[in-house]
């Protein structure tokens, strides 16, 4: 089974100078959840309100740029954040689960949406924080079988 997670980055971080993939530079709550996870992790594509569509693996500096209307507005307007997209996501899910604030929902939706179609389940986080993290831990223990 394919299963694809969709993730906000994070304003928590590791402040190292040097370049961190993004997986370890970002260290608020759901990455605490991914990072612990005991089941196999799926595959993950991070919304950055910086850099667009990035893999884990990606490069980052430490930086603070938050996502807010006027910065999902030129994400959605961007050509390159389809692009990002497109080159990260790629193949047949069966699963995706969207866990990201309002504002990161916006830019993602519409890609989910029109890209993945057919038999891929999606699922997009609702409620507070608090739910958020209840309803990724349920989703990534899911994927222990």
């Amino acid at each position: 089974m394919r299963r694809l997670l969709i993730v906000s980055c994070s304003g928590t971080k590791d402040h190292a100078a040097e370049l961190l993939p993004a997986l370890a530079r970002y260290t608020g709550a759901y990455y605490q959840m991914i990072k612990g996870s005991k089941a196999s992790l799926p595959e993950i594509v991070i919304l950055s309100a910086l850099y667009g569509f990035i893999a884990p693996e990606f490069l980052t500096y430490d930086y603070n740029h938050k996502m807010d209307e006027d910065r999902a507005g030129e994400l959605l307007g961007d050509p390159r954040t389809v692009e990002q997209w497109e080159s990260l996501v790629v193949g047949e899910f069966d699963e995706v689960f969207v866990c990201a604030g309002a504002e990161y929902r916006r830019v993602i939706e519409p890609l989910v949406y029109r890209l993945l179609t057919g038999r891929t389940k999606i699922e997009t986080v609702s409620g507070g924080i608090g739910f958020h993290r209840s309803q990724l831990k349920a989703w990534l223990s899911r994927g222990a079988s």
